[in-house]
């Protein structure tokens, strides 16, 4: 196979991991590479195939070989930064990806990076404010646009967001990312159907994809309503200022004494039955998660193609 051939494969790579075939992908780039070892299209798209999967080991060689070949190339900086987060390195990712957007301020995916180190850490003002310095320079970015909406959803309930998911829905409608925010915001307002039919797209692309199944759980009607009350009930708190902590205070209160006067009652017993309960519930919820992605599983590109 020669030099040349190396590209074609590479970007071939890259539309299976758009269709959400990232096993697939890996096979080409790696034939891209055994044709350049040098293609640093490939080496990204490497990375990223076994970043999609999770295989962080994998990722981090990818991208260790990309900074070494491309240094001055933000991509293998954000890629690492990615990894080092995913790691629970928040503090040394978010110095990586300080270094990406250095050596690419115009790339709104380094801001992307860096915002979701703020928000591991529960800093969602400072979350935001990356993002807007990245829509500065990229005001039509989806992704950014999609990011903001989460992180106002976590600071100020989900009707603060809706003018960002909205607009970063009619800019990149079949985005695996902007698609999974969109969904928490509906089920935040208790939008069953349209966060269904959300995630669906996600999952007919990933069926193993553990946050849009957790969320297309939720959306059942008529199953898991307590886990979907309290979700509801979290974000309808952030949107009530003082009146929705006084609700939350409240319902707390009134589940530690029933919990008290549980105890009381029926001594062990009670405790037994709590746990027996809170297992009936998570076998429930896991054999549904089965059923779930079995459904979408049908859709999925097979990873031959």
């Amino acid at each position: 196979m020669s030099a040349a051939q190396s590209e074609p494969l590479a970007q071939a790579g890259w539309a299976l991991i758009r269709a959400g075939n990232a096993r697939g992908a890996i096979r080409q780039f790696n034939d891209a590479l055994a044709a350049d070892p040098e293609n640093t299209n490939a080496l990204a798209g490497l990375a990223q195939a076994h970043l999609n999967l999770d295989e962080l080991a994998l990722a981090d060689q990818a991208a260790g070989d990309l900074v070494r070949i491309a240094p001055n190339g933000a991509t293998g900086h954000r890629i690492r930064a990615e990894i080092l987060r995913r790691r629970k390195r928040p503090y040394e990712a978010a110095k990586v990806a300080r270094e990406a957007v250095a050596l690419d301020p115009r790339e709104p995916l380094g801001f992307h990076i860096l915002a979701l180190c703020s928000s591991d850490r529960k800093e969602h003002q400072a979350a935001i404010a990356i993002c807007d310095d990245g829509l500065a320079v990229a005001p039509a970015s989806p992704v950014l646009l999609a990011q903001r909406a989460d992180n106002l959803l976590e600071l100020r309930g989900p009707k603060a967001a809706l003018a960002d998911i909205e607009a970063a829905l009619r800019l990149s409608p079949d985005s695996e990312y902007v698609l999974r925010v969109a969904a928490r915001i509906a089920l935040a307002q208790n939008q069953l159907e349209r966060t269904r039919d959300l995630l669906s797209v996600v999952l007919r692309r990933n069926a193993n994809n553990r946050a849009a199944v957790s969320l297309f759980l939720m959306a059942e009607p008529g199953r898991h309503g307590i886990l979907r009350g309290l979700y509801i009930f979290r974000y309808w708190r952030k949107a009530h200022g003082a009146l929705g902590w006084a609700a939350y205070l409240g319902v707390w209160a009134a589940f530690i004494i029933v919990a008290l006067l549980l105890a009381l009652v029926t001594n062990v017993a009670g405790l037994f039955l709590g746990l027996g309960i809170r297992f009936f519930l998570k076998s429930q919820y896991d054999a549904h998660a089965r059923e779930v992605q079995a459904h979408f599983a049908k859709f999925a590109l097979s990873s031959g193609f």
